[in-house]
């Protein structure tokens, strides 16, 4: 089977919790968001945490996906506002 094609298998350790914070601040600068204050670094941290435990492990891939996740739950969330913003300017402009 395809096993049998790489003879050569590679094992690397999981990434530490701590260790996916740190890629998590890098993919947040990547994207040029920054974190306002020690608040959001603790949500953060609580978000990226538990990928450590995650079976299968939880990896960088996971990481990403999360940091997407929160990068489009924020930007429906400024839409909705600011839609909410000029309907309220409008009715007071009436």
């Amino acid at each position: 089977g395809l096993g049998s094609r790489f003879p050569h298998k590679f094992a690397f350790p999981d990434y530490t919790p701590s260790e996916l914070g740190e890629i998590a601040e890098i993919k947040l600068r990547a994207s040029r968001f920054r974190l306002a204050d020690k608040h959001a670094a603790s949500a953060l941290a609580r978000l990226v945490a538990p990928i450590a435990t995650e079976v299968p492990c939880g990896n960088a891939r996971s990481v990403e996906n999360r940091i997407a996740g929160a990068i489009s739950v924020q930007s429906t969330r400024l839409r909705h506002a600011a839609a909410a913003a000029a309907a309220t300017a409008a009715a007071a402009a009436a």
